[in-house]
């Protein structure tokens, strides 16, 4: 006889009411936490909002750095309900070279956990933001563009190139958008954030990250996310630096590794979690 799961699925909103009126969120793991110092300079630069922090596996050493500088917020679901990312395979992983296959399994599993740390939120008005984000302006202006939309959330595009390859490889459907998840303004109540958190839990198989599922999710659900402008998610890859953007992207292994070699390594209070 199979057991069956019956643990609650946690694709609602933690509060039913928000009891904070704006602020930030943000997480990371082992893999990441060196960026950290780094993200939290760049950010208090330019912005004195609140910040919650969402512990995806961090080190002890850097768990306790974290601490003492960010609000936790904790992630309360079921680890069990991401077991069968590591028992079945999507079809998708076909179509990868052996590099970006490893890579995505390394760290989907953080990658998966996005629409349910959303759901969390204490915030009337929350900013997600990627932990290889680069905050160098003002973020307020953002979270108009959540107020735009009836899924209260504003997306900016990928690059026309990544999107144009995802669909060849089928990663995506031809009509749909490929968004970058990496910087998301949207208010408390948004329909969007549980049918993302939904999708994720029943398709999650048959994509290799939790944009792609955004995009099945916006598409087949025909929510309108408001077009976030690429000044609000520059993303560096695709698109070079730009000093005069609010929030740069620093995706992918290459521009991280830029990132360590000629801006952490040369700063002393970067190098904490090192």
């Amino acid at each position: 006889m199979v057991k069956q799961d019956i643990s609650p699925r946690p694709t609602s909103w933690k509060h039913q009411k928000p009891f904070r009126d704006t602020g930030v969120i943000t997480g990371g793991d082992r893999q990441i936490e060196y960026l950290i110092p780094w993200w939290l300079d760049c950010f208090k630069k330019h912005s004195r909002l609140p910040v919650l922090f969402c512990d995806l596996g961090l080190s002890p050493k850097a768990r306790e750095w974290v601490s003492q500088f960010f609000e936790l917020l904790p992630l309360d679901i079921s680890q069990d309900l991401f077991k069968k990312r590591f028992q079945e395979k999507e079809p998708s992983f076909e179509n990868l070279d052996e590099n970006a296959r490893l890579y995505r399994e390394k760290m989907r599993i953080a990658w998966f956990k996005k629409p349910f740390i959303l759901l969390q939120t204490p915030f009337k008005r929350s900013l997600w933001l990627d932990i290889d984000c680069e905050v160098q302006n003002d973020i307020n202006p953002l979270f108009a563009f959540a107020e735009k939309s009836t899924a209260m959330a504003a997306l900016t595009p990928a690059a026309e190139h990544i999107s144009t390859s995802k669909k060849a490889y089928g990663l995506i459907a031809h009509e749909g958008v490929d968004y970058n998840a990496g910087v998301i303004p949207f208010l408390h109540g948004s329909p969007l954030i549980p049918s993302w958190a939904e999708d994720t839990l029943d398709c999650d198989r048959y994509f290799p990250g939790d944009q792609e599922i955004l995009a099945h999710t916006i598409l087949e659900r025909k929510h309108q996310v408001a077009l976030l402008p690429r000044i609000y998610n520059w993303q560096i890859p695709d698109w070079g630096t730009n000093r005069a953007a609010t929030i740069q992207h620093w995706k992918g292994g290459n521009a991280k590794h830029f990132l360590i070699n000629h801006v952490i390594l040369k700063k002393k209070e970067y190098q904490a979690l090192i």
